[in-house]
């Protein structure tokens, strides 16, 4: 499907952007992109134990979605420019980035 999106060049960003992220969307690995990352509960947290379990289910989740999603938001970005985009941890901040 990533075919189908042509390369972020520089002048082409809203229809780039509109089709990567139905590219992520349909691909179902937009998770990182709709929640933020999710983080470990104190030790002394009220409710610790439900807080640790559901930060257990969702941070994997969220670990997957967010190096899918990078891999496949910097293979569609033009190699020429490619560079210029400063590394990040997150494809949230990734976008952000390429936005500016």
């Amino acid at each position: 499907m990533l075919n189908g999106v042509e390369p972020l060049d520089g002048s082409n960003y809203a229809s780039w952007k509109e089709k990567i992220e139905i590219l992520l969307d349909l691909s179902n690995i937009d998770y990182c992109l709709q929640h933020d990352e999710p983080k470990e509960p104190e030790v002394d947290a009220q409710d610790y134990a439900n807080l640790k379990k559901a930060y257990d289910e969702q941070y994997p989740k969220w670990k997957e979605s967010n190096r899918k999603c990078l891999m496949v938001l910097k293979a569609s970005v033009h190699e020429s420019i490619r560079g210029a985009i400063p590394t990040t941890e997150t494809a949230k901040q990734y976008l952000s980035k390429v936005e500016k």
